[in-house]
């Protein structure tokens, strides 16, 4: 479209010079510049990224706001500003199928051979090419007609260029072709050496990415169109998300069509037709399984876990926790599987931990003997990785935790100094005579009763 705007000022002074700006886009996805304006003429038009990435699915409908200036856009100038709305819609615009038609077919004409939709604002349809006056038209609808015999001797084929312009006459797109075969009968269908095929594709493959080709051979007459092969991608089950594939028309190479495979189903199966200009064909089935990468890191569900509490005298392998990281990438895989380290906080090696490779879920069990006098608590930081290197992004915070462990304390007996005494005494010794001093000591620091020995 073209933004027009009107300053009153004298039209041949700069007073009246106007330039337009775009300001904003809204939504900015799926980039931020889809579209451009024309400083001078206003027109609206589609960038480089726009005209790649516009999808009504994505996002069916922009705001733009523009802003125009006189004074040739000097900082002096007045201003002011609009708004454009862009509806997106399904683009119909694109090349019909071949054709194929026999010679000196018995009529009545005019013969509907094809048909083109030109799926913005209204238009009108005209044919170009090397062809007689009037042999083909084309409707207001965008049906295209033969308007009489053809004669394969005198031309076998045809290259219509189909053209949409503005009722004024401006044209609005690229001219889509029609290609038009003549030829003699054609009794074979091309057929694939296989029904089935079977191939695989990385799940952050980029778009553009080959991942097979499939052939048909024709029996026809190889010296004659008859065994040219067109190539169509008719089905794609599970259905959604929609064009992850292509097919190329002409080679059979099956292609990525989306920026990438992420988060799609784990197989796709594609109903391949091989259809030559008659439109004779046969189809192949491709499954295609979605290879997994490790492109997601694993995270705790929370970045502190305890304080839990264990006594002092807990016995060797008992179970302070079980936690688990989560990781997005597919289930039971290598990119799935949980590496986890105590990083910190265990020197002593007084925990130990336990992976279940089933659940991902790691145990923390006590490997030593506790001692509270020692030490009656511990702050363990926990990491979580992945025993496969992660092919995107990076391990971050999400990905460690701490653990918080307080042992608590046990009253223990005291502990004499010795195992056993010996003391020797002289015969006749006086009753009330101090023969030894036993010493014991509490773990505890408990105050405790010393005994003498006494005659």
């Amino acid at each position: 479209m073209q933004v027009g705007a009107l300053d009153r000022d004298d039209r041949n002074t700069p007073h009246a010079d106007l330039r337009f700006r775009l300001l904003d886009q809204m939504p900015r996805i799926p980039a931020s510049h889809m579209f451009h304006i024309d400083a001078t003429s206003g027109e609206v038009s589609l960038t480089e990224d726009g005209a790649s990435a516009l999808d009504p699915e994505m996002c069916g409908r922009y705001k733009l706001s523009v802003m125009v200036q006189d004074m040739g856009g000097k900082a002096n100038a007045f201003f002011s500003t609009g708004t454009v709305l862009v509806e997106v819609t399904g683009n119909t615009w694109a090349s019909p199928d071949p054709v194929r038609l026999q010679e000196n077919l018995p009529g009545p004409y005019p013969i509907p051979i094809s048909q083109v939709k030109w799926s913005g604002s209204l238009v009108e349809y005209s044919l170009e090419g090397e062809f007689p006056e009037m042999l083909f038209t084309i409707s207001r609808e965008g049906v295209i007609y033969l308007n009489a015999p053809l004669d394969r001797e005198t031309q076998d084929q045809f290259l219509i260029s189909i053209v949409a312009e503005r009722p004024d006459g401006r044209k609005i797109a690229k001219p889509v072709e029609l290609r038009v075969m003549v030829g003699d009968a054609n009794d074979n269908r091309p057929t694939f050496p296989q029904m089935q095929y079977h191939t695989v594709v990385k799940e952050l493959a980029q778009k553009g990415t080959e991942i097979l080709t499939v052939q048909a051979a024709d029996n026809d007459d190889p010296k004659t169109d008859n065994v040219r092969i067109f190539y169509r991608l008719a089905g794609q089950v599970p259905e959604i998300p929609r064009q992850l594939f292509r097919v190329d028309r002409d080679s059979g190479v099956i292609t990525v069509q989306a920026d990438s495979m992420e988060g799609t189903a784990p197989q796709y199966t594609l109903t391949i037709i091989a259809e030559d200009a008659k439109g004779l064909n046969s189809s192949c089935t491709v499954i295609v399984k979605v290879l997994d990468e490790n492109n997601n890191p694993p995270v705790f569900s929370q970045h502190e876990y305890g304080p839990f509490h264990l006594a002092e005298d807990a016995p060797v392998g008992t179970t302070v926790t079980a936690v688990a990281a989560w990781d997005a990438d597919e289930w039971g895989g290598d990119s799935w599987l949980v590496d986890y380290r105590l990083e910190s906080g265990n020197e002593d090696e007084v925990f130990a931990l336990v992976t279940d490779r089933q659940t991902n879920e790691v145990s923390l069990v006590l490997s030593k003997v506790l001692d509270f006098e020692r030490e009656s608590e511990y702050i363990l930081v926990l990491s979580a990785q992945n025993p496969v290197a992660l092919v995107r992004g990076r391990y971050g915070p999400a990905s460690t935790a701490t653990v918080s462990i307080f042992i608590d304390d046990i009253n223990e007996g005291p502990v004499l100094s010795q195992s056993h005494y010996e003391v020797t005494v002289r015969e006749g010794e006086e009753p009330g005579r101090v023969i030894a001093t036993i010493r014991a000591y509490d773990p505890d620091s408990h105050p405790i009763r010393q005994g003498l020995l006494v005659t």
